[in-house]
């Protein structure tokens, strides 16, 4: 049916925007734009610059994985929940988020 499979693109995009509010608050939270005074100079050098790394790595990620990643970690979804939103099975969402955690490995060596 035409009006189904135009809401599917629908919700995945909401879902997907509500992972990237998701991961902004966890980001916010977890590295501050103003770093921890107590550590010094280097190591707040070092970890911004970290942080950057990870951030320019996810973006290399080609779709779906990159989708996928973002959507299990920052979206908290669940494998099914990703699979219906891919029209796809568990398995399928499971296997690629796998593939997409051993590719920012290897891009982050």
């Amino acid at each position: 049916m035409p009006g189904e499979r135009l809401a599917v693109p629908h919700r995945k995009n909401a879902l997907t925007d509500a992972a990237r509010r998701s991961a902004r608050t966890v980001l916010s939270n977890t590295a501050p734009d103003t770093p921890d005074p107590a550590a010094g100079p280097a190591r707040q050098t070092e970890t911004r610059d970290e942080a950057m790394r990870v951030h320019r790595a996810l973006h290399r990620l080609p779709d779906p994985y990159r989708e996928v990643f973002w959507l299990r970690v920052y979206g908290e979804l669940s494998y099914a929940d990703i699979a219906r939103l891919f029209e796809k099975t568990e398995s399928w969402a499971r296997v690629t988020y796998y593939r997409a955690k051993n590719k920012l490995r290897e891009e982050l060596k």
